[in-house]
């Protein structure tokens, strides 16, 4: 990922980044992509990418007699699946960042992608809950991810489908254990909250 957007820890503690060498690689714009026209990636396009992602890992979690896919195939798809999901929320969040700190924006335009990105990625965290709940048996010790904590270390980015196991059952308590620990997500829930409010 560094070759394509900066690092998100240098973007949100380094006063002395410099912006200025790094041409966005998001365009501005929040609208869902189009096959039939041909436009430069914006934000519109990877948050439909964010959104696609969550349905289809929802769906593959299906039982048998409602989702065509066998138990093999979900433990291939999964993995994939939240690895382009990651990629593409810490690629949100490193642009997002990027334009706050170039101030090519005027107050509108910054007020707007703060909204509209904000609003998309609270969706994407609420829809990641829901997809641990599923993956996890109810239990009293169970609740499903853990609020982020404004102390210690910032979460590091870290694919969470490069530690699933992938021979493990669908519903693999570990597997959810696992997901639920992911601080990317932890990280842009904090992010919502501390930037983009």
């Amino acid at each position: 990922m560094k070759y394509f957007t900066p690092d998100l820890c240098l973007l949100l503690n380094d006063v002395t980044f410099d912006v200025a060498s790094h041409e966005p690689l998001v365009t501005y714009g929040f609208s869902s992509p189009s096959l039939e026209v041909r436009n430069p990636p914006s934000f519109g396009c990877f948050m439909s990418t964010t959104s696609l992602c969550i349905s289809l890992l929802t769906k593959s979690e299906r039982s048998p007699s409602r989702s065509h896919l066998s138990d093999e195939e979900v433990e291939i798809i999964r993995p994939r699946l939240l690895y382009i999901l990651e990629v593409t929320l810490y690629l949100i969040l490193t642009q997002v960042m990027l334009y706050l700190r170039s101030g090519a924006l005027g107050l509108k335009e910054t007020n707007m992608l703060k909204r509209e990105i904000g609003t998309e990625i609270n969706a994407c965290i609420l829809g990641m809950q829901r997809y641990y709940r599923k993956l996890t048996p109810a239990s009293p010790g169970n609740r499903g991810m853990t609020t982020p904590s404004t102390g210690g270390s910032t979460p590091s980015f870290s694919s969470s489908a490069s530690r699933s196991p992938r021979r493990r059952s669908m519903h693999s308590p570990a597997i959810a254990s696992v997901l639920a620990e992911n601080g990317l997500y932890k990280l842009a829930d904090q992010f919502v909250k501390d930037i983009l409010k």
